[in-house]
């Protein structure tokens, strides 16, 4: 198969399987990965392209074709010529020759009126011109100033973060490895996304988004520590605090997700790092054996990722009316964690989200519970300090 008709086949999975995309493309090239996840991305717009020239909407497979050739005229580095042709090709394979001319007559009129469509778009509502859900632009105009920057930040792809393995080897080194950049002496960012992949299995480094780093340093766990991370898969902040304590002391690491804790065992693996201790648990049940007994908690509640819709696009769909449950689980899992903490100790809350709502609950919590107080919070946006992402964090010390 060619490129472009393989990506015509990950889509199709994608929609029919509801498969996450990083899974879909794994192993897929350059061309396919932007094609496919640009069109996810683009959905909505692409879509509204699409309506301006067809009188019904096509079927789902004739759609997501449709929409490979529209993305590839409207937004990437390819002769026009090539996307209308080579699409038109792949739908002889697939259609009769009616629906193989209704292709080539769609592609052919978004060529031509390409500069047209582009302004068309812009003055759009937020749903077809950011491809959001229109509960979540609604969120994001309703409490932010800047919303268009904010949600103009959630296309294309970004810089890769790496955290830096401090037992095994330096942040120079890593830089100098994946042709990127020490931030500092445990963060390294590059652009050759590709070239840190590859190298993971060294276990001289993890990749981890920079909101998730600063979670983690802000936890300031120290050598001899006892720390519990209570929603640890895919085990991020476990490792990041397993590396600050030099190997020494324990992390006890749990999740509910019995299926994803293979990902935090074959990390520590890989990663050289002893000190952690893997279970299966609910977080919103106290570990009765840690009841006042943690000098640190990492408290990464499940949230509805609004964050991260640039590098995970089918979060942009998501439906507001979701959300509630969410809620609930994340108040609770925060009340059952802070009942770990040892007098003195500290806890970080943190999520993947611009929700307010969800990034409300520590400063809740704070109020409602004696003998609690929030140290420092901050909300990383992605057009300014979160580098693409979205995250919240906060520190509560028990005193």
């Amino acid at each position: 198969m060619t490129p472009r008709e393989t990506a015509y086949q990950r889509l199709k999975r994608i929609y029919a399987d509801k498969a996450f995309s990083n899974l879909a493309l794994d192993g897929d090239g350059a061309f396919v990965r932007a094609l496919v996840l640009g069109c996810i991305e683009r959905r909505y717009t692409l879509e509204y392209v699409i309506s301006r020239y067809a009188k019904s909407k096509p079927d789902t497979e004739l759609l997501l074709l449709l929409q490979t050739g529209v993305y590839q005229i409207m937004y990437m580095d390819v002769p026009d010529s090539a996307a209308c042709d080579e699409t038109v090709e792949i739908a002889k394979k697939y259609f009769d020759s009616h629906r193989t001319g209704f292709v080539n007559a769609i592609l052919r009129s978004v060529c031509r009126s390409k500069d047209e469509l582009i302004k068309a778009i812009d003055s759009e509502c937020d749903e077809v011109k950011y491809s959001i859900d229109g509960g979540i632009c609604r969120m994001i105009r309703d409490n932010y100033d800047d919303a268009d920057a904010i949600m103009q930040s959630f296309f294309g792809r970004k810089k890769t973060y790496v955290r830096v393995n401090n037992i095994k080897t330096t942040s120079k080194a890593v830089a100098d490895r994946l042709q990127g950049v020490a931030l500092d002496g445990k963060t390294v960012s590059t652009d050759n996304t590709a070239l840190a992949v590859s190298g993971i299995d060294l276990g001289d480094y993890y990749i981890q988004g920079i909101g998730s780093q600063t979670a983690v340093k802000l936890l300031d766990a120290q050598p001899q520590m006892t720390v519990a991370d209570v929603c640890a898969c895919p085990g991020g902040k476990t490792f990041g605090a397993a590396i600050d304590m030099g190997g020494t002391g324990t992390v006890y690491s749990s999740d509910i997700r019995k299926s994803k804790l293979s990902l935090v065992e074959s990390g520590a693996k890989r990663l050289g790092l002893s000190n952690i201790s893997v279970s299966l648990r609910d977080a919103r049940q106290a570990d009765e054996s840690l009841v006042g007994k943690c000098d640190r908690v990492i408290c990464d509640v499940p949230c509805s990722a609004l964050g991260e819709m640039a590098s995970k696009p089918e979060i942009r769909y998501k439906s507001t009316d979701d959300f509630d449950a969410l809620y609930a689980t994340q108040r609770a899992i925060l009340e059952s964690a802070a009942t770990l903490l040892k007098s003195g100790g500290k806890l970080v809350y943190s999520t993947c989200t611009i929700n307010p709502i969800e990034n409300s609950f520590a400063r809740q919590f704070v109020s409602a519970n004696d003998g609690y107080s929030l140290e420092y919070e901050h909300t990383f946006l992605p057009h300014t300090d979160g580098e693409g992402e979205g995250f919240y964090v906060a520190l509560i010390l028990r005193q």
